[in-house]
């Protein structure tokens, strides 16, 4: 899983901006900077992002796990990317609640419209939990593929 890079509009690039936080904001993003060996800049930025995602998709909160963070239905216990995958796979929204009840209409609404406006963040998801144990193995040689 490569990061590609495309040419920017003059637009689209990143503006500095200079910003005051409070000690009590801009420790716990020190700690989370520190932990995950990523620059303070660039935590603050995620964090942004997130927070801008999820109130643009309300009911979409994100988690954290080996595969990075992930775009997650809050109290479904399904990430984004596995409602669309099932969503395919039952082909109708009223078959997917036949077999799954408690994901409600508007859930599975919020999670095509987030799938729609974040198509390459779910397909990678999505081809990743595709692939076999060996061929994640392949890509991914720290992965420790255990058997059933």
């Amino acid at each position: 899983m490569g990061v590609r890079r495309t040419a920017q509009h003059p637009a689209d690039r990143e503006t500095p901006v200079s910003v005051r936080l409070h000690k009590s904001v801009l420790s716990p993003i020190r700690a989370k900077a520190r932990a995950s060996g990523k620059p303070v800049s660039r935590v603050i930025r995620e964090m942004l992002e997130s927070m801008l995602r999820m109130q643009r998709f309300p009911g979409i909160v994100f988690v954290e796990g080996p595969a990075g963070r992930r775009a997650h239905l809050a109290g479904t216990g399904l990430d984004v990317w596995e409602v669309i995958r099932l969503l395919r796979e039952y082909q109708t929204a009223a078959k997917l609640r036949e077999h799954f009840p408690r994901l409600s209409p508007q859930a599975i609404e919020i999670a095509k419209a987030y799938a729609d406006a974040y198509p390459e963040e779910i397909s990678t998801f999505v081809e990743l939990n595709d692939q076999s144990p060996e061929a994640l193995k392949e890509k991914l040689p720290w992965l420790e593929v255990v058997g059933p």
